[in-house]
């Protein structure tokens, strides 16, 4: 019980490119909502000129609001890079965990000395009590 955490074994370092490029994703997405908040504005101001002119004579002034559905098309696909970005993140973290996960498994069945092979099995109570170690373990790991 009284043995130390190996980080070693634990490196994040899998899949860095992925991670890499869901950051590169997220920050172009920003970048692309940036633009679209400001171009929105922007055509606000226009619209409002344009609005008091047609309110004044009178006409429709549904058409004069069309020209903002660029600028929100512009920011809303900037957020959804921004989900995009994120969610793949959460992917290659879950792959991450899951692979941290297996090694302690591994050390876990190699410390009972449960093989693969069925008479070299222990019996439930033991595995049962790996699983409350590797519990143990992973609760060490993420406080």
């Amino acid at each position: 019980m009284g043995r130390k955490f190996e980080p070693e074994a634990f490196d994040a370092g899998k899949y860095d490119t992925g991670i890499s490029v869901a950051k590169a994703i997220v920050a172009l997405g920003w970048c692309v909502a940036g633009v679209g908040l400001f171009t929105l504005v922007q055509d606000m101001g226009d619209a409002s000129g344009a609005l008091k002119v047609a309110l004044r004579g009178g006409l429709d002034v549904g058409p004069l609001f069309l020209f903002l559905l660029p600028s929100l098309g512009t920011l809303v696909g900037g957020l959804m890079l921004v989900a995009s970005g994120q969610v793949i993140r959460a992917i290659f973290d879950g792959a991450n965990a899951a692979r941290q996960i297996l090694i302690i498994t591994r050390r876990a069945k190699s410390r009972t000395g449960s093989g693969s092979a069925p008479s070299q099995r222990q019996p439930t109570s033991d595995c049962m009590r790996g699983t409350s170690q590797l519990r143990l373990e992973v609760v060490r790991l993420y406080p």
